[in-house]
């Protein structure tokens, strides 16, 4: 077993998210399908956010530095446990 499960407390808030990606790491993102779509531009890596009930957040695309630099931006959002 590789550990335990994380519980995430608070409430995500997409729009918030985009804002703070955009302010605090110059990143741009797109609202798309229902998705907060973070792309670079020249890697072409693409991070995919969706919020699919509450306390649940589903977060989608290839380990690279944008996956992790959103992961952590999710994990600032709340209090985790």
């Amino acid at each position: 077993d590789g550990g335990h499960a994380m519980i995430f407390l608070g409430d995500l808030r997409i729009s918030e998210l985009r804002e703070q990606l955009r302010l605090q790491l110059g990143v741009r993102s797109e609202f798309a399908g229902g998705f907060l779509c973070v792309e670079n531009s020249e890697t072409g890596a693409v991070v995919l956010v969706k919020k699919v009930g509450p306390g649940e957040v589903l977060l989608e695309g290839a380990l690279s530095e944008e996956y992790f630099m959103v992961r952590d931006m999710l994990y600032d959002q709340f209090i985790v446990l």
